[in-house]
């Protein structure tokens, strides 16, 4: 898994976005988020070239979509654990301090 600090590299080449290969990613892109908009969080963007800002932006989008579905599998989890009455953390009632 790539780390959680994903940024822009001038190191990295701009992706030229009239390329075929550049448009078939931003088509894979599409697709791959609007699964994800639908529900489908284990869709992944494949094949990536790293060494690309495109590229970077795929890792950064799979990266979003492991922590959602992560998030999601232990929601249920835990939900289903409560359910049963069987408790193995803390309940916080008053809910968790952050935004």
């Amino acid at each position: 898994m790539r780390s959680a600090e994903l940024s822009l590299s001038p190191s990295r080449p701009v992706p030229d976005l009239s390329g075929e290969s550049a448009y078939t990613v931003l088509q894979e892109i599409t697709r791959i988020c609007q699964r994800a908009a639908n529900g489908d969080l284990e869709a992944r963007i494949l094949d990536i070239d790293p060494d690309t800002e495109l590229g970077h932006c795929c890792l950064a989008i799979n990266h979003l979509l492991d922590i959602a579905d992560a998030y999601v599998r232990e929601s249920a989890a835990a939900m289903s654990t409560c359910a049963a009455g069987e408790f193995h953390r803390p309940i916080l009632l008053r809910g968790m301090p952050g935004a």
